[in-house]
């Protein structure tokens, strides 16, 4: 799955992790970057992400606006990798289907086709 430029610079900068949490809260929308020395407390990235890692992608990438991509299909398998990790480790599918709020149909279909990904690959 092909990252768009953005996140793979997010990524370089931040790290995996903090690059998703980027584009699963803004992903779809513009958000503001301060520049430079600018006082960051003010920034909703500081509020989630703390003032150094804003600071380093203002420097990295400069300050501004960002367009951040939705990455749909990307948070899509990352989430359902989740429940089945969730599911292998002895999560019953009751309460898998409420902490990911979706039917336990759903949860058993996920697990279905993420099983016969994982086999096809073999």
């Amino acid at each position: 799955m092909s990252l768009p430029k953005i996140v793979h610079q997010l990524v370089k900068v931040l790290g995996y992790d903090d690059a998703i949490i980027i584009v699963s809260r803004w992903g779809g929308t513009r958000v503001f970057v301060p520049y430079g020395m600018t006082d960051v407390s003010q920034s909703q990235l500081t509020q989630v992400l703390g003032v150094e890692r804003v600071r380093a992608i203002s420097q990295a990438l400069g300050g501004g606006s960002l367009d951040i991509p939705l990455c749909a299909q990307l948070l899509l398998s990352q989430r359902n990798t989740e429940i089945l990790d969730r599911h292998e480790s002895g999560e019953p599918i009751s309460d898998l289907a409420l902490r990911f709020r979706m039917t336990e149909r759903t949860i058993y279909r996920i697990l279905r086709e993420a099983r016969d990904e994982r086999n096809s690959g073999l």
